[in-house]
């Protein structure tokens, strides 16, 4: 029997609670009842993202349930006057939004200069793309508050650029609530940055909310909503690649990928493959990396979402061809390479190219030590290696374990 899994004792627990046997979850899900049966005892600890969002779906749970994600932040706040996830769920779902009458619960919070907020905003941006959570979560709650009174009391001239720092504030909020399996809060929280975005009356900003808001629902499993939410999104502000600014076509090009991982993770794999033809063309348009708070891609975006893709709709050799063509120095965040990374680890581990799994490992623990914490598949590839190897063998597995909190 293989190492204990998170998901498969995740997966037999809940199935336990419905009263069902393997079979009927099996028959429910669409999926072989080997599936469930080498899940549930750890001959397998890890299944295709769109596998695990039918057996999520059949249970009547959210995807990131059923996956054992991290609830709580795994590291303490950089301060001890620092917010956690109970400070950001408060500031995001505020009493006032019941009555319209109450007294604001952030009144006691002093303004800052529009200065400050804009680069506090900036400063958050930077920490959730490096995936520092604890310290993201820590600053995010007063600098919504902060946000939501600078809007209440601006002029009219001036709430365009606060509503934009608003949708990003967020946007990071839901980021950061998903990445916990907290599928309500994240869900409250984009709402709250389209909203914002509509509000700013800036179309390009309502793109970036709308982007995220894709992300959000392929995250809860819910594929077909994001690619047709994505893709409907891309149509409507699609730009002329002949004439349109970086920003523009990396928006744009952001939506694609976005369409095409909803796309990728629901089977359809020809769908995949032609809106990475679109987003690649997208790419050549200025053959240079974008990456700020508005939009994330390019040809290094292009090129790593091919192998996750590849990965998820289960052409592991593709996958693996795909690697020779992403660019080594591409210009993206550590968490965007971490991402792309642990799908090659997990390749690699598929492959029974062990050593090269483990260094890809370390590679991601470098680059984001505490959002790979969060992260289900890395705790998936460390535990099917360490059932293969173990830790005495492999001393960097052990370090990875021990990282992880991978049990043995």
């Amino acid at each position: 029997m293989g190492l204990p899994s998170p998901i498969g004792e995740q997966l037999a627990r809940l199935r336990a609670r419905r009263g069902l046997t393997q079979e009927d979850l099996a028959s429910r899900a669409g999926v072989g009842v080997d599936v469930v049966r080498r899940l549930e005892q750890g001959v397998r600890s890890t299944a295709r993202l769109a596998t695990l969002a039918r057996l999520a779906k059949a249970l009547d749970v959210g995807l990131p349930t059923l996956m054992a994600q991290p609830d709580v932040l795994t590291t303490s706040s950089p301060s001890p006057a620092g917010k956690g996830m109970l400070d950001l769920r408060r500031v995001l779902t505020p009493s006032d939004a019941l009555t319209g009458f109450a007294a604001h619960g952030d009144a006691d919070v002093g303004a800052l200069a529009r200065g400050a907020l804009s680069a506090s905003i900036e400063e958050a941006w930077g920490l959730y793309q490096a995936g520092s959570y604890s310290a993201v979560v820590a600053s995010l709650p007063d600098l919504i508050a902060e946000l939501r009174h600078a809007v209440r009391d601006s002029a009219d001239a001036g709430k365009v650029v606060l509503n934009e720092s608003m949708a990003t504030a967020c946007e990071i909020a839901a980021g950061v609530a998903i990445a916990l399996g907290k599928e309500d809060l994240a869900f409250i929280a984009v709402e709250r940055a389209v909203a914002a975005a509509e509000a700013s009356g800036s179309e390009l900003q309502q793109a970036c909310a709308a982007n995220f808001a894709t992300w959000i629902l392929c995250r809860q499993g819910r594929y077909d909503e994001a690619e047709v939410f994505a893709v409907r999104a891309a149509q409507h502000f699609e730009p002329s690649l002949s004439r349109a600014d970086a920003l523009h076509v990396a928006v744009f090009g952001a939506l694609l990928i976005n369409a095409s991982a909803a796309a990728s993770r629901n089977d359809r794999a020809a769908s995949c493959r032609d809106l990475h033809g679109v987003a690649r063309a997208a790419a050549a348009r200025y053959q240079v990396d974008h990456a700020d708070r508005q939009a994330v891609f390019g040809p290094s975006v292009v090129a790593m979402s091919a192998v996750s893709d590849a990965v998820e709709y289960g052409d592991l050799d593709e996958a693996l061809r795909l690697v020779d063509e992403v660019p080594e120095d591409g210009r993206v965040p550590a968490t965007w390479r971490a991402r792309y990374l642990l799908n090659v680890a997990y390749v690699q581990q598929q492959a029974r190219r062990d050593a090269e799994a483990v260094a890809t490992l370390m590679q991601v623990r470098t680059l984001a030590p505490e959002w790979m914490t969060y992260h289900p598949l890395g705790r998936d590839v460390v535990a099917e290696l360490l059932d293969r190897r173990g830790r005495r063998r492999m001393p960097e597995l052990g370090l990875l374990a021990d990282h992880l909190g991978a049990r043995v």
